[in-house]
């Protein structure tokens, strides 16, 4: 069977008067990761650039992400396990060429630059970011009232780039796989039983 992948990022964020749909003034949002193609016993770790996210000034409240196939569906956890997903917050030259997938951010370092949390601890030690893995996929992300976590403003950003972000996704196709446990641990290599009957799947992850 053929499967369409991807990472559903679900986001509540607390915005201006003009786009509320509750009382609290909070609007919650669905975003679609790029979409991955994976077959059994396969392994994505993949970096997306400049990611679908909400613009303007704004107050993120909840953020959670899950895969689904093309049709919306959730994939169970037995058929692609989601080692982790990490979404970042950057800032990047406006004129600035990075491919949209990238293995090595490293490489464009003097184009962008990771912005850090307005916590207590700057300079990107204990940043603050969003992500989970499968073992802590229920966890709540819900930054309870008043307070949120705030993004586009103006004055984080350096002159002459603009805010931007980017997205990792690590999952793992268990499918026919061998050793299901082993796989995932990446303890062993993820064989399959039947090399002859493997198939790809397209998945996304929804933001």
């Amino acid at each position: 069977m053929v499967l369409g992948a991807i990472l559903i990022l679900s986001l509540t964020a607390q915005i201006s008067a003009k786009a509320v749909v509750d009382g609290n003034g909070v609007k919650t949002s669905v975003f679609l990761s790029p979409k991955f193609v994976m077959g059994p016993g396969s392994v994505v770790n993949r970096v997306y650039d400049n990611v679908d996210f909400p613009k303007g000034h704004i107050a993120i409240k909840s953020f959670d992400a899950e895969v689904v196939d093309e049709a919306g569906n959730p994939v169970p956890l037995q058929e692609t396990y989601l080692h982790h997903w990490v979404v970042v917050r950057y800032q990047q030259k406006i004129d600035a060429d990075i491919p949209e997938s990238i293995g090595n951010l490293g490489l464009h370092q003097s184009k962008y630059s990771i912005l850090p949390n307005s916590g207590v601890c700057q300079n990107d030690v204990l940043g603050q970011y969003f992500g989970l893995g499968s073992e802590t996929r229920k966890t709540s992300t819900h930054v309870p009232d008043p307070y949120g976590i705030e993004i586009g403003n103006p004055s984080d950003i350096s002159p002459g780039y603009e805010e931007r972000w980017m997205l990792n996704v690590h999952a793992i196709d268990t499918r026919e796989v061998q050793d299901k446990l082993g796989c995932t641990e990446c303890s062993v290599s993820c064989a399959i039983k039947d090399p002859l009957s493997a198939r790809p799947c397209a998945l996304p992850l929804p933001i």
